[in-house]
C-alpha cells in the first residue's frame, strides 16, 4: 500500500510540488479502478455505494479509499499553497475552512481504509499496519492544520 501510494506521488506531480496535477491523476485513477472492478454507482442517477469487505476480492479494491484520501489530501495541499502565495490578504477564511473540510474528508477515507483492512481475511498484517499508520498520519496532518 505504501509503495503504491509513494510511487504514484513521485510520478504524478508531487516530485515538483504540483498538487493540482496529482489530484487530477487521482480522479482519473479512481475512474479506472471503478471501471475495472465493476463498481457501479447506479444507472442514470448517482447512488452512493459503500465499499464492503465482500467487495474486496482482489487487492486493487483496497486502493479505492486510499486514492480517495490522496485526492482529498492533495486538494487541501493545493489550497494551502494558494493561501501561502496570497500572503496575509483578507477574505481567505473561506479557503481556510475549505482546506480543513478537505483534510477531514481525507481522514474519513483513510479511516475507512483502516477499518476495511482490520476485518478478518481482507488483507495481511503488514497491509493492515500500513493502513493504520496511514490513517494516523492523515489525522495528524489534519490536526496540525486545524490548530488550537
Amino acid at each position: 500500500l505504501h509503495a503504491a501510494l509513494r510511487g504514484a506521488r513521485g510520478q504524478h506531480g508531487l516530485k515538483h510540488g504540483d498538487f493540482q496535477r496529482f489530484r487530477q491523476y487521482c480522479t482519473r485513477r479512481l475512474r479506472r479502478l471503478y471501471k475495472a472492478l465493476g463498481f457501479k454507482h447506479g444507472k442514470g442517477v448517482y447512488a452512493k455505494r459503500a465499499l464492503q469487505a465482500s467487495d474486496v476480492g482482489e487487492g486493487r479494491a483496497l486502493l479505492i479509499p486510499a486514492v480517495q484520501a490522496e485526492r482529498a489530501w492533495s486538494h487541501a495541499m493545493a489550497l494551502r499553497q494558494d493561501l501561502e502565495a496570497a500572503g496575509g490578504q483578507k477574505g481567505r477564511a473561506l479557503q481556510r475552512s475549505q482546506l480543513r473540510r478537505k483534510l477531514r474528508k481525507a481522514v474519513k477515507h483513510a479511516r475507512a481504509l483502516a477499518a476495511l483492512c482490520a476485518e478478518d481475511g481482507v488483507c495481511d498484517p503488514r497491509t493492515r499496519a500500513e493502513a493504520e499508520a496511514y490513517a494516523a498520519w492523515m489525522e495528524g496532518t489534519a490536526l496540525l492544520e486545524h490548530g488550537p
